[in-house]
């Protein structure tokens, strides 16, 4: 059976590096792409020989402890690329690797390190590389990547005030509307591991469940104390059902009966794992919100068989907590790749809130999701008192199908199908 080769957006990014000194890593969960995409895909933007290790392998290990300096120096050959898989194994691999490329930089040959650890590799980039290497993080596979449709990035259109019509936006996506509806209802129930391929429904949870079991056996039991890795895989679940929601480490702590500073430690931990990420209130006055995080899972495949949810809800609060948990992992991946903005939410005490709020040096962006089939151009009171108060360059309601268009206080304003946001990486 052939390989399907899905285009990453990431190599754009890599191959404006490939010329340049920098040690550059790759970082992402397992089996998201990492070794398929520098065997396979890489070779085709470079004519370079590419050399390949895995730190998994206990004989490689092995031999950079026996004689790490001669291991550095047999890699001096400047026409090859190096890669080094699941780095963060060898904990003293990126001291050795510093020190020869600080020698001579120039002449040092590309190399590339990739590992599924995030907290583990941040720390020894942090420790050994730091202004020697570029990070790049590999996600499971986009909308836009499973399903190889053209871009339509909409943000960046609006954002640059290039006349943006939301009825141009329509008339784009009207023909493939269905299309893209059913691709959409496929990804917010699997997810984009590229392994699921064309499996047969079952196997596609039970896939799910071999990269989740895989994951918490082969890293989570070296970064725990073995007392904690029931806790670790019950706070899992836990938080999966909670995705789109407040997190309160006080509560989890007491639903798993241990104190608050060990559950903060695992969730750093499942988090550093790229199972789920937390972002942060955005507070500016008095009166909003300031402490606890929301949630939101990497892939929602995973998340959906951690709590065997195998069909697409029909009840409209899971389905919306599903749907804006699809329209953050865009936004990520946005973030990523594409234009450097902050992710974050905001409420306030007068239970006012924003789902996001994008963030950069210039701009504020709203973003509110109202998925329900009866739409109609109206704002809830939280984003009437957000725009008001944050004067935002826009906001963007993110809808079932309804596409529109309004104005509040000179704050352009912009309905679109959350689909739509699968277009724009």
């Amino acid at each position: 059976m052939s390989i399907e080769i899905h285009k990453r957006t990431l190599l754009n990014k890599i191959a404006s590096w490939l010329k340049r000194p920098e040690i550059i890593v790759i970082i992402g969960p397992r089996q998201v792409g990492k070794t398929f995409l520098v065997n396979k895909i890489l070779p085709q933007l470079t004519d370079h020989p590419i050399q390949y290790f895995n730190f998994e392998d206990f004989s490689l290990r092995e031999l950079f402890k026996k004689d790490p300096v001669g291991f550095i120096q047999g890699i001096f050959d400047k026409k090859q690329i190096y890669v080094f898989d699941e780095f963060q194994k060898i904990p003293e691999f990126t001291s050795f690797l510093k020190v020869a490329y600080d020698k001579d930089k120039n002449n040092f040959p590309k190399i590339f390190l990739t590992g599924s650890s995030s907290c583990e590799i941040q720390k020894k980039i942090s420790e050994s590389l730091v202004g020697q290497c570029i990070t790049f993080n590999l996600f499971s596979l986009s909308f836009l990547e499973k399903f190889k449709y053209a871009s339509s990035d909409f943000l960046q259109e609006i954002t640059l005030g290039n006349n943006f019509r939301i009825e141009n936006l329509k008339k784009e996506t009207f023909f493939k509307q269905q299309d893209i509806a059913r691709n959409f209802a496929e990804y917010i129930l699997f997810g984009g591991y590229p392994e699921l391929g064309e499996l047969e429904q079952e196997k596609k949870w039970e896939k799910l469940k071999s990269i989740t079991e895989r994951i918490l056996e082969k890293d989570l039991q070296g970064l725990i104390k073995n007392e904690h890795l029931f806790s670790s895989k019950k706070l899992l679940e836990i938080l999966a059902y909670r995705i789109g929601n407040l997190i309160s480490f006080e509560n989890l702590a007491s639903e798993l009966q241990l104190n608050i500073k060990t559950v903060r430690n695992l969730t750093a931990v499942l988090e550093g794992l790229f199972f789920f990420e937390f972002i942060y209130p955005k507070a500016s006055f008095a009166n909003e919100y300031k402490k606890a995080p929301k949630i939101y899972f990497e892939d929602l495949g995973i998340r959906n068989e951690l709590v065997k949810m195998h069909n697409v809800p029909t009840d409209n609060s899971q389905l919306g907590g599903i749907v804006e948990n699809f329209v953050f992992n865009q936004l990520r991946r946005y973030v990523a790749y594409k234009k450097d903005f902050k992710i974050n939410f905001w409420r306030d005490y007068n239970g006012n809130e924003v789902d996001f709020v994008l963030t950069s040096a210039k701009e504020i962006i709203s973003i509110e999701i109202k998925y329900r089939k009866e739409q109609e151009k109206r704002l809830s009171a939280g984003v009437e008192n957000f725009i008001k108060k944050y004067k935002p360059q826009f906001h963007i309601t993110a809808t079932y199908d309804y596409f529109g268009e309004t104005e509040l206080d000179g704050c352009k304003i912009f309905f679109i199908p959350a689909y739509v946001f699968g277009l724009i990486i």
